[in-house]
């Protein structure tokens, strides 16, 4: 969960597009009903290696800041099967 100012839904749809290039299969955003600056994201990743590698080049940077995430604030889990 990070804060967001002024992202809005098109942002998001953005970061779908461009993360859909990089390794991810979907993405679902969820937001704090009563501070929708807050937003948390699930995404499935097909490939965790390509994702990384967007998220470390200075194109990945720049989305990120551009979306407002907070490095800090990133978590990512694997799913147990």
């Amino acid at each position: 969960m990070h804060d967001t100012p002024n992202l809005g839904l098109r942002g998001w749809e953005r970061s779908a597009r461009d993360f859909a290039q990089h390794g991810v299969a979907n993405v679902r955003v969820f937001q704090k009903p009563e501070k929708q600056q807050q937003v948390s994201l699930v995404i499935d990743v097909a490939d965790m290696e390509a994702l990384q590698a967007y998220l470390d080049l200075e194109e990945g940077a720049k989305a990120k800041a551009e979306d407002g995430v907070v490095d800090k604030s990133m978590r990512m889990y694997m799913e147990v099967k």
